[in-house]
């Protein structure tokens, strides 16, 4: 358990270590990638300098390499294992996610929004609502406006955006199980079939909505990766982070959560058999059903 008198230097470079792997497994990033000091310190609204440090610690844990004069490189792709011990200081940042998904579905925010109103009214300090902020514009839920000030795209009033996204995948995703380049990463697709199976075996009642929905995101942009096609996978990693966002206020049924790992598991046994065809039918079944039944906004969309 963390130290609570741990140095707050050392309570920053925890979080952002969290949010590194996090966004290495988003990124689909594998052994080999490299980690731009410069490029996460804009990511994630801060300097260099705990940067590094995070660097560093994940470095210490194995999971990184240091290179001399190039920085550091990524030793394997990400577990969930690995984002476990970050899990405490990354609740600090979803439970303020969480507020500021609810409160702007209810229509208490409106779609400019102000710093120094944002501090006062969920009482967090500038580094943490800064942080927060710069990882929902990652995932394309809020902008930075010109000059001072954020704002959230009109786009997000609208019930029908998740129609319309659920629809767009069904365009889009069988089809890549079926492109000419498609090649599946064997030793990934048994891992990923093993932690359905794993998920599966709690009981209903045990199942952890955030751990689905994180497995449920790690499921479609694996197949997606795999087909080869650049934009296929880009498409649908900017899908997966609109809808992390809407997951903040979604209700997810156990049985939906129980028949949509099934399904995964349904789709991942044929890929692994050589049965491309037959995967796309049951994909695209999948995003049907799925559309059609578990998932429910425990918020009032504007419509």
């Amino acid at each position: 358990m963390p130290d609570k008198h741990r140095p707050a230097s050392s309570r920053l470079q925890a979080r952002l270590a969290g949010r590194i792997l996090l966004h290495a497994r988003e990124q689909g990033f594998g052994p080999g990638a490299w980690l731009s000091e410069n490029a996460l310190a804009q990511s994630f609204g801060v300097s260099r300098t705990p940067v590094r440090g995070a660097l560093a610690v994940l470095s210490k844990r194995g999971l990184l390499n240091a290179v001399p004069r190039r920085g550091y490189i990524l030793n394997r792709a990400v577990r969930d294992q690995d984002l476990e011990t970050y899990s405490e200081t990354a609740s600090e940042d979803d439970q303020l996610v969480s507020r500021l998904a609810a409160d702007r579905f209810a229509g208490l925010l409106g779609e400019q929004l102000s710093e120094a109103d944002l501090m006062r009214r969920y009482a967090v300090a500038r580094s943490v609502l800064t942080r927060v902020l710069s990882g929902m514009a990652e995932d394309g839920v809020v902008e930075r406006r010109n000059g001072h000030g954020w704002r959230f795209p009109p786009a997000l009033d609208s019930r029908r955006l998740l129609e319309e996204s659920y629809r767009f995948r069904l365009l889009i995703e069988p089809a890549g199980l079926l492109e000419p380049t498609f090649r599946l990463d064997r030793i990934q697709a048994q891992r990923l079939r093993e932690a359905h199976l794993a998920y599966l075996a709690a009981s209903p009642l045990q199942f952890d909505a955030r751990k689905f929905s994180r497995l449920d995101a790690e499921f479609h942009e694996f197949i997606t990766t795999c087909s080869g096609n650049r934009f296929l996978r880009q498409a649908i990693l900017n899908q997966n982070r609109l809808q992390r966002f809407f997951s903040y206020v979604w209700v997810y049924e156990p049985a939906g959560m129980g028949v949509s790992c099934h399904e995964h598991v349904a789709i991942l046994n044929r890929l692994i058999g050589g049965d491309r065809e037959q995967a796309a039918v049951l994909l695209r079944r999948h995003l049907v059903n799925w559309l059609k039944s578990s998932v429910t906004i425990s918020a009032d969309i504007t419509p």
